[in-house]
């Protein structure tokens, strides 16, 4: 079968996409000390049908973004891309708090399916409130045709780049409770009613404390969606990464 591969919000040595629209806004006093210097963690959240979670997973620091203000939030630096969008570390103005901003890249009018999943995994992230899953603060659309949503920042990198610390191995404790948190992070996504479709540790993203949040619901099923809108993916294609499905999935199940 066909099969859709899930990229990561990180960015993999990809080279930055032109954005076309320049938007600018005077500096905050911290921004003018610091020169526009960025820092280097990286944000847990999602690429759909691609992110990854966007972060940035080397030792290079992030691009410095064109667009510096996006509907109530500034950005202060790049963090990542995936196939369809660029995620921002950013600050909401209104709450005065930092967040893994994710902008959809598109020109023009918006394209009717990037902007349906877009939406779904905005909101499907919307309905979950686990200490366990990357939480979604806010979703809107900036100058007309730049769909956003606004993440939880997670600043600890995924259990890849754990592992690649440890010699491509975690030790087994702390191997242990990001088992345990990823399962309790699935039962709430369950619990809502939502099908992940792409557990892999690229999407365990790893919070300050060492505790673990699922990311990345580009790819979820709704499974209380209405039946015309259940089944969006044909049977027969498959969806995820290859190397982390199971059988069902790589096969195109009905329920999966």
């Amino acid at each position: 079968p066909t099969t859709r591969i899930s990229k990561r919000h990180a960015a993999q040595g990809a080279a930055p996409k032109p954005v076309s629209e320049k938007i600018t806004a005077p500096k905050t006093k911290a921004e003018k000390a610091s020169g526009d210097s960025f820092g280097t963690e990286s944000f847990a959240a999602n690429e759909s049908a691609a992110p990854k979670v966007a972060k940035s997973k080397s030792n290079q620091p992030p691009t410095e973004p064109s667009v510096r203000v996006v509907s109530g939030y500034r950005i202060l630096g790049t963090l990542g891309m995936g196939g369809m969008s660029t995620v921002y570390r950013a600050v909401q103005l209104s709450m005065e708090r930092e967040v893994a901003l994710k902008v959809l890249d598109q020109q023009g009018p918006p394209d009717p399916g990037y902007t349906e999943r877009f939406l779904r995994e905005a909101r499907a992230a919307g309905r979950i409130n686990h200490a366990n899953v990357v939480t979604c603060f806010d979703v809107g659309v900036h100058h007309g045709n730049r769909l956003y949503m606004a993440l939880e920042l997670v600043t600890g990198g995924d259990a890849t780049v754990l592992a690649d610390k440890h010699g491509g191995r975690l030790p087994e404790r702390p191997a242990l409770g990001i088992l345990r948190d990823a399962a309790r992070g699935l039962g709430a996504i369950h619990a809502a009613g939502l099908i992940h479709r792409d557990i892999k540790p690229a999407n365990l993203f790893i919070a300050a404390d060492g505790s673990a949040k699922l990311g990345d619901l580009g790819l979820v099923r709704d499974t209380m969606a209405d039946p015309g809108a259940k089944y969006r993916t044909l049977v027969g294609i498959a969806v995820g990464t290859p190397a982390f499905m199971s059988p069902e999935q790589s096969q195109g199940a009905k329920d999966l």
